[in-house]
């Protein structure tokens, strides 16, 4: 839920100084009504069965050798006699697998969680008149709109990050040895991570502003988001032009995770009409427009609301 009027009114109004950070206030508060509720709850812990699910296979195939050399042969990285024997771009490709297979679930989930936690933010204040109270406190349209980003950001960066250390942990333990050329997976997967969670937050934001309904919001966001990746399979698929993918802001997002964890080699196969090769430019300036349109509306509202 959005931070409510009744919530704000019990809140001293802090003065400004170098000590005081209004927009981490309003995410602190946010986050207490974020995932409340019977079924945001089941789609924040739900999202975390694909990790439990892949850690237990891993689990299973660690226990012997030839388990790990069979699951690695089984993904294309060819037969070797010991896992000593697996070349570090193999073994990199290997977990690189792994990888794909969660951030694929994830994302998923991370689609279905932001219009949860993210469409009532802005409709829910300005259907409740809560402007009224921002405007008593000494924020700026920025306090308000940072706040509000991290009270979203929060939760997805939970459901990406934490099952991404726990898969990659579990892979790391079976593919022993491996971790001093394959470690760049972390920091990578984690700058993916932090880019998809930020556009998502960015946009359904600028969504949530529209209007004082959260459902109409979240209908919205599933247009933009499920509607145009339908839309853009159907361009695919007729055209074989894959200049279509740019139409899907899910293959835009992918585009970007892809080449960020380089995992090129791995996804041709998985994705055999996009053009992987290309590039994260295109998708790049489709994602920046969306967000700079996004951060425009988001500031609009506020200057309709008379914030500073």
């Amino acid at each position: 839920m959005a931070i409510h009027e009744r919530l704000y009114s019990r809140l001293a109004a802090p003065p400004r100084s170098r000590s005081t950070f209004p927009a981490l206030a309003i995410s602190r508060y946010g986050t207490r009504y974020a995932t409340r509720g019977v079924f945001r709850k089941l789609v924040l812990f739900g999202s975390f069965a694909p990790a439990v699910i892949m850690s237990f296979g891993l689990y299973f195939v660690a226990q012997n050798e030839e388990s790990v050399l069979r699951f690695v042969a089984q993904m294309g990285m060819g037969n070797y006699a010991s896992i000593a024997e697996v070349p570090a771009d193999k073994a990199y490709q290997s977990l690189s697998t792994v990888l794909w297979m969660l951030l694929a679930w994830q994302g998923w989930f991370a689609t279905l969680l932001t219009p949860l936690v993210g469409a009532p933010q802005i409709a829910d204040d300005m259907r409740s008149h809560a402007f009224e109270v921002y405007l008593a406190r000494p924020i700026s349209r920025w306090d308000y709109f940072l706040g509000k980003l991290l009270v979203i950001m929060r939760p997805l960066l939970l459901i990406m990050v934490l099952p991404v250390v726990i898969v990659l942990g579990m892979a790391h333990g079976f593919l022993e040895g491996t971790f001093a050329s394959t470690w760049t997976l972390y920091p990578r997967a984690f700058a993916a991570i932090l880019v998809w969670a930020t556009v998502n937050s960015i946009v359904i934001l600028g969504i949530s502003s529209m209007g004082k309904s959260a459902r109409y919001a979240s209908v919205i966001w599933f247009v933009v988001t499920v509607g145009s990746f339908i839309v853009a399979s159907i361009l695919l698929q007729a055209t074989q032009n894959s200049m279509f993918d740019l139409v899907s802001y899910n293959h835009c997002l992918f585009s970007v995770v892809i080449n960020l964890i380089d995992l090129r080699p791995v996804v041709d196969l998985d994705l055999p009409i996009m053009d992987i090769d290309r590039g994260p430019r295109s998708s790049l300036l489709v994602l920046g427009g969306l967000c700079l349109l996004s951060t425009w509306l988001v500031m609009r509202r506020l200057r309709a609301g008379r914030l500073p």
